[in-house]
């Protein structure tokens, strides 16, 4: 969003309530950007509040990734400040035995998410609270991946399992060039 404002880009592709939208406008919805809690199996992570005290991935301090990790830690009563190694990237996880967990909003169909995922050492937590939130909120709204949708053997889920999502949405500034959006906009 920062790009986009100072000119240093001309589109960009953002997620629905982690950004400020001033002088920027939203030109097209794109796919669902799926909240994913992934714990590491063994470390005694059944529900999203034994996250706190724990070393938990949130992404980077102004991603739209840490905005909605922190949106859903809020709603367990759970601070930024009670997790360690946060700025950590989720895909660490696979390589940093001391990471247990990190909650992931990316689209279903990432390719980082796929690799960490396929296996079997990681299990995604189901939201619980996941139509509540999603009333309580102005841009998440309830999904559920189905089982199996990232291994078949061991299905991951392993279960059909709640969660939510917000939106990514390609966005420029508000006073873009008409042609700069009649293109991006126009059928291919």
């Amino acid at each position: 969003a920062a790009l986009l404002r100072e000119g240093k880009a001309d589109l960009a592709i953002l997620q629905a309530g982690a950004v400020d939208m001033v002088g920027l406008v939203a030109l097209a919805p794109l796919y669902p950007d799926v909240v994913h809690v992934i714990v590491r199996h063994g470390r005694g992570i059944r529900s999203i509040k034994d996250l706190a005290g724990r070393s938990v991935s949130l992404g980077p301090g102004d991603s739209g990734m840490r905005k909605s990790a922190a949106d859903l830690l809020d709603h367990y009563g759970i601070t930024i400040d009670q997790l360690k190694n946060t700025d950590a990237y989720f895909l660490d996880l696979k390589k940093n035995p001391t990471l247990e967990a990190a909650i992931v909003t990316t689209g279903f169909l990432n390719p980082d998410l796929i690799e960490l995922l396929d296996g079997g050492k990681f299990r995604i937590l189901p939201v619980r609270d996941a139509e509540a939130l999603s009333l309580r909120s102005a841009y998440f709204s309830l999904i559920r991946i189905p089982r199996g949708l990232y291994s078949k053997s061991p299905a991951v889920p392993a279960e059909l399992l709640t969660t939510v999502t917000s939106v990514a949405f390609l966005a420029t500034r508000r006073d873009a060039s008409k042609l700069l959006v009649q293109e991006t906009l126009a059928p291919t």
